[in-house]
């Protein structure tokens, strides 16, 4: 776990080293795939995260040659990878209070999943709306 809860997990995957992080709600965060060999396997073997956040993979893969030993590599994913934006709701009443955290985001809205969204103009958290359509569905787009 890292310092924010979060779950990270790693091993084997088809060959490659598949390192994934899980929000402490259980909330699929990243994933990470590294297949350094020309053999077609890689296998990671621990994981461990520093006081900044930085997660570090290490384990090894097939030997580039027949009858040598395999080869060992350790990754480093850096902590400065943006955190996943979140938009987080709640009903009051008869309104949804909308929220996230990432200004760089504009609201945006639509009757049904397949529609086209667009943005609502002016919205920033928390945006609340009135429920008077019967179906609406809402998603945060980078600007």
């Amino acid at each position: 776990m890292d310092h924010a809860g979060n779950v990270l997990v790693t091993g084997g995957s088809e060959g490659d080293y598949a390192t994934l992080a899980y929000s402490n709600s259980g909330v699929p965060l990243w994933t990470n795939r590294y297949n350094g060999s020309a053999t077609g396997w890689a296998e990671a073997k621990a994981i461990a995260v520093d006081s900044s956040g930085n997660v570090f993979v290490t384990g090894s893969s097939a030997a580039s040659a027949s009858g040598l030993p395999p080869d060992y590599v350790t990754i480093k994913y850096s902590s400065s990878i943006p955190p996943p934006v979140r938009l987080d709701f709640q009903l009051l009443s008869n309104q949804l209070v909308l929220s996230w955290t990432n200004v760089g985001f504009s609201l945006q809205s639509a009757p049904a999943i397949t529609n086209t969204f667009t943005n609502i103009s002016g919205a920033t958290s928390p945006y609340t709306n009135v429920m008077t359509e019967p179906q609406q569905f809402y998603r945060l787009k980078g600007d």
